[in-house]
């Protein structure tokens, strides 16, 4: 009897990690449940054929021992708490593991009916868990946790690594896994989060409480043992050590960022600072406290405009003299089309190996966020891998020409004309680039000494007597934050700056530009948008003039649209 999936009425799914009535079920024929079981993808036959390609060679050992002696596999069913019987210490080259999470799944109850066919008794006084019934508490919990990560730590090697893998929507029980290993000895060194198979947008922007999905924690069995307790540290430290790194990896992050990931690094520092055991409150409960002094939260919408959580934001972000400039996102993005520069060809494990490797703890980035740059800059490959789209290739190709073109069109417009310096020594139709600067003696008025520099990089820039009207920077992908950064290094809000950036980055850019940080930035320095296609025909449809005007130039501005049935008006009733 299993209760009915909406979206699949034949099947069954797990609602509940206990017994339950469903209020509506269906019977399921027992004979083709266990044709799935045996035949099915998920099946026995489709398992052992797997495992057999994978373990060509077996030989089973009776004992620890046996696997010095041609053995390769030992399979045990053991008290955790036990582990030193039947295992030598400093005998183990790696651990994984994955601990009971508190009392979420009551494994031993759920498993009373097949326990009685196969006439198996369970001891339940031997399981680590929360369960009310059983009079086993949290106490209880942490206790019997560290106990058992204690014997992992006898029997690793001294050097070697254990990797934890958990998953618990409980921040309490969350902490204290991590405790229990670091009070077993452990170094903790580095988080990896891994979103649910389908992420719940309201599960994972959730504020206080939750960690919705995976975690992967490394740890390090040190050469040396240290003497760890629970009280080393005054819960005012503590409260400050979790504020400042909170305040520090938004920092690193330059963006608002969902809880989960500031947990990852708050963790790494509170266990780099000593202070992680000493904590009564949990880090997002200190968090919640400094809201009105150290942080906001930040309203985050769906594409239809409906608000489906709050992520965390810097209060006063103007002292933050350590802000990464650039947001964490358009790092990633950046990040992920270098790798399908670099490879012809490549999985998406390969991808997220190279970009965790890259962005460690509280930088590591949502995997659903790398699906969805890769969707828009890679195809997928028959075998399930991506390679690059042909169209990034040819929209890199045409970078020099929207400079090109830009260059002409300003020089018709009748102003002078700068060429950013990596720009310069670029063709396009057989032109240098560095030929359209028309003005040899070119002065910048009006820009502060120490911006100059930066702002000659800028890719184009439309000047009238050294006062600069317009500014452009051609981009290819929506990583527009460095461009920017570099545009407001002009200290004059009366000037027109423009983002050039193809067609198809339209969707992408508009959830981007949702953001209230970068939508605050643009409208403060009356940023623009241009498309590549758009540019392309005012200047076919323009260039036999000798003139052109700015006010007709400016009509082709606008800001990207989420629908692509908000289709862009035709730039013939402009012309």
């Amino acid at each position: 009897m299993t209760p009915v999936r909406p979206t699949r009425p034949m099947s069954s799914f797990w609602a509940m990690h206990r017994y339950w009535i469903p209020p509506i079920f269906m019977e399921s024929n027992v004979w083709h449940l266990f044709d799935s079981a045996v035949y099915g993808t998920q099946g026995i036959v489709e398992g052992k054929t797997d495992s057999n390609n994978q373990i060509k060679y077996y030989k089973e050992a009776k004992k620890f021992e046996d696997l010095n002696d041609g053995a390769n596999i030992f399979l045990k069913t053991h008290h955790a708490l036990e582990l030193t019987q039947i295992i030598p210490k400093d005998s183990v080259d790696y651990v994984f593991t994955d601990p009971p999470y508190g009392g979420a799944v009551q494994y031993f109850e759920l498993s009373t009916l097949w326990a009685s066919w196969l006439k198996l008794d369970l001891n339940y006084k031997d399981e680590v868990t929360i369960n009310k019934q059983q009079t086993k508490d949290f106490d209880y919990y942490h206790k019997m946790l560290t106990a058992a990560f204690k014997q992992v730590y006898d029997v690793l090697k001294r050097g070697k690594y254990m990797t934890v893998t958990f998953h618990s929507t409980d921040i309490k029980v969350w902490t204290s896994i991590i405790k229990a290993v670091v009070l077993a000895g452990f170094d903790l060194e580095k988080i990896v989060y891994q979103p649910p198979a389908r992420p719940s947008a309201k599960g994972l922007l959730q504020p206080y409480g939750s960690a919705v999905g995976d975690y992967y924690i490394r740890f390090k069995k040190p050469e040396a043992d240290r003497k760890l307790t629970e009280g080393q540290v005054s819960e005012e430290r503590y409260e400050r050590v979790v504020v400042e790194a909170a305040k520090r990896i938004l920092a690193e992050r330059g963006e608002p960022t969902i809880y989960q990931f500031i947990l990852n690094g708050i963790i790494v520092e509170l266990k780099r600072e000593g202070a992680l055991l000493s904590g009564k409150k949990n880090p997002d409960e200190v968090m919640k406290e400094h809201l009105k002094d150290e942080f906001t939260l930040i309203n985050v919408k769906d594409e239809k405009g409906k608000s489906v959580g709050k992520k965390w934001w810097l209060k006063n972000v103007k002292s933050i003299s350590h802000l990464e400039s650039v947001p964490l996102a358009e790092r990633v993005e950046t990040a992920v089309v270098d790798v399908l520069h670099n490879k012809v060809k490549v999985s998406f494990d390969n991808i997220l190996q190279e970009i965790f490797i890259k962005f460690p703890n509280a930088l590591t980035p949502d995997t659903q966020d790398v699906r969805e740059i890769l969707k828009e800059y890679a195809d997928t490959t028959p075998d399930g891998k991506w390679v690059l789209k042909p169209i990034v290739k040819i929209r890199e190709s045409e970078h020099s020409k929207m400079i090109y073109l830009l260059g002409v069109l300003g020089q018709k417009a009748g102003f002078d004309v700068w060429i950013g310096i990596r720009e310069q020594g670029e063709m396009y139709n057989k032109v240098k680039l560095s030929s359209l600067i028309n003005n040899k003696r070119l002065n910048f008025r009006f820009i502060p000494v120490t911006n100059l520099d930066r702002v000659k990089q800028i890719d184009v820039i439309w000047l009238d007597e050294g006062r600069i009207q317009y500014e452009f920077e051609v981009e290819n992908t929506t990583a527009i934050t460095d461009a920017i950064v570099r545009g407001s290094n002009i200290p004059h809000n009366n000037i027109k700056r423009v983002i050039v950036i193809p067609k198809e980055r339209e969707k992408l850019l508009y959830r981007k530009l949702e953001e209230p940080i970068l939508k605050e930035s643009l409208v403060m320095d009356n940023w623009n948008f241009v498309f590549y296609n758009d540019l392309e025909k005012f200047y076919n449809n323009n260039n036999c003039k000798k003139e052109i005007s700015t006010e007709i130039f400016d009509k082709i501005f606008r800001m990207p649209k989420n629908d692509a049935e908000h289709t862009q008006n035709s730039l013939n009733i402009y012309l």
